[in-house]
């Protein structure tokens, strides 16, 4: 065959032109007609029975107890949004990526490696060119891909090509974990701890077209402000993300390509220590209104108080019993009422 095997470098280094060839030739792959692939035996799977699959292959994942819960739950959440999986099925090579090409002066001459061959998510052929960290070369491709199909592209095959790409590194795992070679499995998972790293510090590619959930923030004793439209819609500076290693034989998967997600902008030079002081405050006032006073010893009058009273039921304790006050005596009154005949008697005089 003419033409020879590129590296992926080299395939960015041809340029402009090369990008369109990829873009049209995946694009005649994914034109196939569906009936080549059946009358040859070959496997066929609607766009739901993709996503199935690939739910099952979520849970045998998920059942090593290896991939990190956020990959989890970000790969689940992908899985689970319907409108990223409304596509139509069509022929998939199934192993595309620049070790199956020829090309000679910017032209491919020829494509290799059918074994995979089968009517699927065409998004599979697209997985690879998240090993490209020039994002330019990668938008020429998929635009010369929309630009060959027509009506038929897919408006998310990126986000389930960025889904695959990732997912393959849990893929990977599991084959390891069969083999039992011990070198494969430490591999696997070391590459899933970066990636996982990654998408915790960068935020990672968009994938579901729903945007998933974000933990809740822990709460502060008093509400602050809520962050203005303004500050939602600001974007955070994407941060260069590391490279994998070298030499690796697992699924390639490029970090630089993970790239920083539209964070809420909480950071806008309001403290919320500062702003919760008034309310803290307010509340601090409350508080000392309602807050109960050391119980006084058993003493004079101290123990007949109503929240005295209050207290000891709720305690289960007796409340003190009060005591009525001495009535006059007899004597006393009589004393009395002479003091006051004197009184008059004198006042008369």
């Amino acid at each position: 065959m003419p033409g020879h095997v590129p590296a992926l470098d080299e395939l960015v280094d041809e340029g402009s032109n090369l990008a369109k060839a990829l873009g049209q030739c995946m694009a005649a792959i994914h034109q196939i007609p569906d009936e080549a692939v059946e009358v040859a035996g070959l496997p066929t799977y609607t766009a739901d029975e993709v996503r199935q699959r690939k739910l099952n292959e979520l849970d045998t994942a998920a059942a090593t107890g290896k991939v990190p819960s956020r990959l989890l739950r970000r790969w689940e959440h992908a899985m689970e949004d319907v409108a990223l999986w409304r596509f139509n099925a069509s022929v998939v090579h199934g192993d595309f990526d620049e070790e199956q090409l020829q090309i000679s002066h910017s032209s491919i001459t020829a494509v290799k490696g059918w074994t995979d061959l089968h009517v699927g998510d065409p998004a599979d052929d697209f997985a690879w060119l998240s090993s490209i960290e020039d994002q330019k070369f990668t938008d020429r491709v998929f635009e010369s891909y929309v630009e060959a199909r027509g009506k038929a592209a897919d408006p998310h095959i990126m986000r389930r090509a960025a889904l695959a790409a990732e997912f393959a590194l849990a893929q990977w795992l599991v084959k390891s974990l069969d083999s039992k070679d011990p070198q494969r499995i430490a591999e696997a998972d070391e590459m899933l701890q970066e990636l996982d790293h990654n998408i915790a510090e960068f935020g990672g590619q968009p994938l579901s077209v729903v945007e998933a959930p974000r933990p809740l923030a822990p709460q502060s004793s008093a509400p602050g402000p809520k962050p203005s439209d303004a500050d939602k819609e600001t974007p955070v500076a994407p941060k260069p993300a590391p490279l994998p290693s070298a030499g690796s034989t697992a699924p390639r998967i490029n970090t630089a390509k993970v790239t920083a997600l539209s964070d809420q902008a909480t950071d806008s030079g309001n403290s919320p220590s500062a702003v919760a002081a008034g309310p803290e405050a307010a509340a601090k006032g409350a508080d000392d209104d309602v807050e109960p006073s050391p119980a006084p010893h058993a003493g004079k009058g101290a123990e007949d108080t109503k929240p005295k009273v209050e207290s000891n039921i709720e305690s289960g304790e007796k409340p003190p019993v009060h005591k009525p006050q001495e009535e006059p005596s007899a004597s006393k009154a009589e004393a009395g009422t002479a003091k006051r005949k004197e009184d008059q008697d004198g006042a008369a005089k």
